[in-house]
């Protein structure tokens, strides 16, 4: 599929910019009639080219020739209406194929890595000089692995479960911040912002339905998605604090600690109804559930980090 855009549907702009992307129609047939029908092509790899959006990766307007196992994972379509007169046959919502794109379980490996040492920074220099605690280094890292890696995660799967593209890009700038920033100030200063899950319409949800003939709300399904991440940290922390007051102080209770403070924090953060981050779009969805998450999270926040 290829030619310029001059008439942009929905919210993609008439930009005039030519794309060159391989696309892929599938039908199943049922007893002579068509039953579903599959529009596979590579969605980021079309907004890269307009300019839209991103242009890392493989999703590179360079990277035409990519093999089809990359590009099939990209969209599904199953829309039900008639053809012919007949209604088609539907099964319901299709298993989505695997979402991880070459290159992205290696990205989400280095921004936890990345993020876990800025964290830990002090101590894990401390250990290799004898003035650091080993067991505060693992913590961190388990703790960076809930509260920042699942939490992106949990934005993918949520992304996936609702039929559009998610896949977790490096941001390289953010990685080049947060060493330098971690380094110049001795670990007494930490900007972490290593990557995130990028989200684009699937094929489906570009022409307003998913793979079970659903219409499409966008804002509920931005909602659901942002919700997943925040909810994942209220979710870590309550049990990381009951794990708190479980174990005897030692090695366990410092996982749990660092565990319960670095959820809280990201999450308290992330639900803060700014522009850009997750509370903002839960608010402006529902506010009863945006308060559910945020409350628990700004609670347990103000307690720990301003009470006890």
């Amino acid at each position: 599929m290829k030619g310029p855009i001059h008439a942009g549907p929905r919210e993609i702009p008439p930009t005039g910019k030519s794309f060159k992307i391989p696309t892929s129609i599938i039908a199943r047939v049922e007893d002579g009639r068509i039953g579903e029908v599959r529009i596979y092509f590579d969605f980021l790899g079309l907004m890269a080219q307009l300019g839209l959006g991103p242009s890392t990766g493989h999703f590179q307007a360079n990277r035409i020739g990519m093999a089809w196992e990359e590009f099939t994972t990209s969209s599904h379509l199953a829309k039900q209406s008639e053809i012919s007169g007949s209604n088609l046959l539907n099964s319901g919502p299709q298993a989505v194929s695997s979402q991880f794109s070459s290159g992205e379980i290696l990205s989400i490996i280095v921004a936890w890595l990345v993020l876990s040492v800025a964290i830990t920074y002090q101590n894990l220099v401390g250990s290799l000089t004898g003035t650091g605690s080993f067991d505060v280094v693992i913590a961190g890292f388990v703790a960076t692995a809930t509260g920042f890696i699942l939490h992106e995660m949990g934005h993918k799967y949520f992304a996936i479960r609702r039929g559009y593209l998610a896949h977790f890009r490096l941001w390289i700038w953010g990685l080049v911040l947060t060493i330098s920033v971690v380094t110049l100030s001795g670990g007494g200063l930490v900007f972490g912002a290593p990557g995130a899950v990028y989200i684009a319409p699937a094929a489906a949800q570009f022409y307003g339905y998913d793979s079970g003939g659903r219409t499409v709300d966008p804002e509920e399904d931005n909602m659901i998605i942002s919700a997943a991440g925040p909810g994942i940290n209220l979710a870590f922390a309550i049990g990381f604090l009951v794990m708190l007051f479980l174990v005897q102080p030692g090695f366990l209770s410092t996982v749990a600690l660092y565990g319960l403070l670095l959820n809280v924090g990201l999450g308290s953060f992330n639900m803060l109804p700014v522009s850009l981050l997750d509370g903002a779009k839960i608010f402006r969805k529902s506010i009863p559930i945006g308060l559910g998450i945020a409350l628990p999270l700004w609670a347990m926040f103000m307690i720990f980090n301003f009470v006890i």
